[in-house]
């Protein structure tokens, strides 16, 4: 319930909390679960917040290209998501790169096949299986300002050209399998900026390709600076593994020279004015 409308002498306003869904099988939906209640989900202002919701045996069949999605705003988190014993079949057939320009709804082609969340304080993914019918390039999880993330059993498809299982940003702890995640040594072997043309404040994406240098399969950090900007991405690699990382939706608020950086390799940047507009008689 929201905190206006009619009166409800059932249910006080106030956020979703102690919810627990159970044995729910869906086919050909377009996303499995969708909860949004973000500043770029207008329709759900309102909503005053998530607090624990948990998903136990769910099976899913040919879901469309929406992931398992859960956004909230950064000043009210969602407080807690646990998933357990779950299969999820979706039709699959994007690509990372097809998130640039893309907004935050059911209809958008966003960074993950499978499960995609954002601030949350706490995620639980137990026993949880993610796969695809055609061949997709994006990460079967991609999580952004997560407090703990939780996984275990967590078995997901991927191909070979593909990047890594999990791609996080702003994530504070992650267990995996009971234990704390180790480190990777990332290595950056190369940066590339994926158009000709920037325009200032339209978004341009940029790949930044990378190398676990070390002996442990883990998760490690991968640098980007942009500008006065640093954006920070975490992925999970295996020894000597190699992989391309994404950074989409970045964009430059004014033109001009710009240069962009991430381990010893640089790339200067010139950013292009937007073309003037007219109004419509």
């Amino acid at each position: 319930p929201g905190p206006r409308g009619p009166a409800s002498k059932v249910v006080a306003p106030g956020p979703v909390d102690d919810m627990v869904i159970s044995d729910v099988t869906m086919i050909n939906v377009r996303s499995p679960v969708w909860i949004a209640y973000s500043d770029d989900a207008p329709y759900s202002r309102s909503n005053l917040g998530l607090g624990r919701i948990i998903f136990n045996n769910l099976t899913v069949i040919g879901s469309g290209r929406t992931p398992f999605y859960v956004s909230a705003p950064l000043h009210n988190p969602a407080k807690s998501v646990i998933v357990n014993n779950a299969r999820l079949t979706f039709v699959g057939g994007a690509e990372e790169s097809q998130a640039t320009g893309q907004g935050f709804s059911p209809y958008s082609i966003l960074q993950s096949y499978g499960v995609y969340c954002r601030n949350v304080e706490h995620l639980e993914l137990h026993n949880v299986r993610v796969d695809y019918q055609n061949k997709d390039l994006r990460p079967a999880l991609f999580g952004e300002n997560i407090g703990t993330l939780e996984v275990d059993r967590f078995i997901a498809e991927r191909d070979p050209e593909g990047p890594p299982t999990f791609v996080l940003s702003g994530i504070k702890r992650m267990l995996v399998d009971g234990k704390e995640a180790p480190a990777a040594k990332i290595r950056v072997k190369g940066l590339d900026i994926d158009t000709s043309r920037v325009i200032a404040g339209e978004p341009f994406q940029v790949t930044v390709n990378v190398e676990n240098a070390g002996s442990a399969e883990g998760l490690g950090e991968v640098p980007l600076r942009f500008g006065d900007q640093t954006l920070v991405k975490e992925v999970w690699l295996k020894p000597g593994e190699n992989t391309r990382v994404r950074f989409v939706n970045i964009k430059s608020a004014a033109p001009g020279e710009q240069r962009l950086q991430s381990g010893d390799f640089t790339r200067q940047l010139r950013v292009l004015s937007r073309p003037a507009t007219h109004a419509v008689s």
